[in-house]
């Protein structure tokens, strides 16, 4: 088994599909958090930490305890996302404004 070699023209696709779903992904994750009584700056976080983690395995100019130690608070951070993102959402109103899901019909 052997790994084809990328090309550029491979690489700008896969980073236009990426910035062409981020901003749809975005705008679900936030609603999703608010329907938790959660704030999108939670993910926002996580995109941080998300990026910085990366760079740094890029780089390896830290030491491997360091870097498994990023990693982790990457990872429990996801697990906290993916409970709230699992959780069943606010019924009735919170700070974000209207349960959807209960939105009652004016006749």
């Amino acid at each position: 088994f052997t790994i084809p070699q990328t090309t550029p023209w491979m690489i700008a696709i896969v980073y236009l599909f990426s910035l062409v779903l981020f901003f749809p992904t975005l705008s679900v994750t936030f609603r999703r958090l608010h329907d938790v009584n959660r704030s999108g700056w939670w993910y926002v976080v996580y995109l941080v930490l998300f990026v910085i983690n990366n760079l740094i395995l890029i780089n390896c100019d830290l030491s491997a305890i360091l870097i498994c130690f990023l990693s982790l608070v990457v990872l429990a951070y996801l697990i906290i996302l993916l409970v709230w993102f699992c959780t069943r959402g606010d019924i009735g109103l919170n700070k974000y404004g209207q349960d959807p899901k209960y939105l009652e019909v004016k006749k």
